[in-house]
């Protein structure tokens, strides 16, 4: 609903959504920015014994509606989650939950060797050496770490053969490890 002058906007209850303010207001209201009427989130904080309590009354209503647990549609749905019955909370432990890193260093050696014209035999020698650590926590929460280091070789061998007509085709043969 907008004023008659145009420049403000009010809801149902007649509280301003939006509107427009001139210096002299802003100056007269201290320079309150929260004039309009934008809904305020009141969360309640219980004393312990009230909270035990509400908490029982709530798991004597969910208790109530569940009389199968294998039918979980029935008491887990939005409808108690909306209401308050149920609440999501999202605790992580440690022991969920790990870090790992991997350093790979690699070099590579290749030849290449013609017998004939026709019959070529390449071969090559990779090596690799490999850091790899992983730092979790057990079921007591005691930081664990473990690590692995390894040096590796592989060995790669190839023979080609070329025939010697117009149309050039190749004979292959690899073997690595």
């Amino acid at each position: 609903m907008k004023s008659a002058k145009g420049d403000a906007v009010k809801d149902e209850e007649g509280n301003y959504k939006a509107r427009k303010f001139s210096f002299d207001e802003l100056e007269a209201g201290n320079f309150n920015l929260g004039l309009c009427g934008y809904p305020h989130k009141v969360e309640d904080i219980l004393e312990p014994m009230e909270l035990i309590s509400s908490y029982k009354e709530q798991r004597a209503q969910l208790n109530a509606q569940i009389d199968n647990i294998y039918d979980t549609n029935h008491y887990l749905n939005q409808e108690n989650i909306q209401n308050g019955i149920l609440s999501v909370k999202r605790v992580s432990q440690e022991r969920n939950s790990y870090y790992a890193g991997t350093d790979i260093n690699a070099g590579f050696l290749d030849m290449e060797y013609y017998v004939t014209p026709q019959l070529l035999f390449s071969g090559g020698l990779r090596f690799e050496k490999s850091k790899q650590w992983v730092r979790y926590w057990d079921d007591q929460a005691q930081e664990q770490k473990a690590e692995m280091n390894v040096d590796d070789f592989f060995p790669a061998l190839s023979v080609k053969y070329t025939t010697g007509n117009e149309s050039t085709q190749n004979y292959r043969f690899s073997a690595s490890r």
